[in-house]
């Protein structure tokens, strides 16, 4: 059996720009309403450093509430919430009707594990607030890095495992970044699609044989590796001139690590890398073949959980979405449930006994 987990990064953009309702509530609100005729149930991976000092402004209170609104509802409704930090919210400015971010903290790995163990205990600890009060009980387990940053692995492992958190997902294996604040690389990962327990010393390696080293799992985010000019769909080139016509400064960190190697039309064309299982992103036909790769791969005697992605800001081809979730049902439902990442885990590790 494979669970099939859709994770929704909840989140506006990393330039601190977008509308919380236009980014967040409305488009997950849709994305949930979708799960949910489908028989589907999902998994929501908050920015919760972002909503926290939102939080502290006026400007932003009425639409936070909103927000945590809307989370209580997915989790009474069987949905998962989990935790996704960017921490280059923490120490952001709001002057002059503009979010400053701090791009010397793209990444929490390079703090010491102490400090790390802070933002995370305190980030857990608004998600804790918002939905303990609800009827069905929650527990925050599960993490993924902003950015996906895993590198360097030791203090955020020590951190992580510290605070409670048993699950990660953040790695997709080829993926790589390399910015003046952060770099990964994630070429050598364990797998692109099977699960491990990732070594303290580097994400990309199962190390086994101690208990500290079976503290923590990696799902990873599935992804193919595929020539740049598969990449060249409508879709993507729309969502990416969206993102750009958001920037300002097209010479900032983020700017250059994420969006313009987009428009190296050499690399583009010519160089391999990750192609994650975004259902914002790719289209139908990419999403079935991946599917299709994927149930080759179905332990007929075990369980494996395959975490997909997409983002809230670009959750825009609703008709897609909705076609790829009623392709499953009609061609795969007895190998394949759509279950939140937590219920996924918890089965993938008994049926490993």
């Amino acid at each position: 059996m494979i669970g099939l987990i859709l994770t929704l990064d909840y989140e506006i953009y990393a330039d601190g720009t977008g509308s919380i309702y236009d980014h967040m509530i409305k488009p997950t609100e849709d994305f949930l309403s979708i799960c949910e005729s489908c028989g589907a149930k999902a998994t929501l991976f908050v920015d919760v450093a972002e909503l926290v000092k939102m939080r502290q402004l006026s400007t932003f209170i009425n639409e936070v509430k909103e927000v945590e609104y809307q989370l209580r509802g997915a989790h009474e409704n069987g949905h998962d919430v989990q935790l996704h930090i960017h921490p280059w919210w923490f120490n952001a400015k709001f002057n002059k009707g503009k979010w400053n971010i701090d791009d010397t903290m793209s990444t929490l790995c390079h703090l010491h594990s102490a400090t790390i163990s802070k933002y995370i205990r305190s980030s857990k600890q608004y998600l804790l607030d918002v939905l303990e009060p609800c009827t069905r009980k929650y527990s925050c387990i599960a993490f993924r890095a902003g950015a996906w940053s895993m590198m360097p692995t030791r203090n955020i492992h020590n951190a992580l495992v510290s605070e409670g958190i048993k699950i990660d997902s953040s790695v997709f294996k080829w993926g790589k970044a390399h910015t003046p604040y952060m770099t990964y690389d994630y070429s050598n990962a364990f797998s692109n699609m099977y699960p491990w327990f990732f070594s303290p010393h580097n994400v990309n390696y199962t190390e086994e044989s101690s208990k500290e080293a079976r503290s923590c799992i990696e799902i990873p985010i599935y992804a193919e590796y595929q020539r740049g000019i598969r990449f060249l769909t409508k879709k993507r080139i729309f969502l990416m001139s969206r993102i750009k016509s958001t920037i300002v400064d097209d010479k900032s960190p983020m700017y250059r690590s994420f969006l313009s190697p987009v428009y190296d039309k050499v690399g583009l064309l010519i160089k391999r890398r990750a192609k994650k299982l975004d259902f914002c992103k790719c289209t139908f036909r990419e999403m079935k073949k991946m599917i299709e790769n994927i149930v080759k791969h179905n332990p007929q005697d075990g369980y494996l959980p395959v975490v997909a992605i997409g983002h809230s800001k670009d959750f825009i081809y609703r008709d897609d979405f909705r076609r790829f979730l009623l392709f499953l049902r009609s061609n795969y439902a007895d190998i394949i449930e759509i279950v939140p990442l937590t219920t996924a885990a918890n089965k993938y590790l008994l049926s490993m006994k």
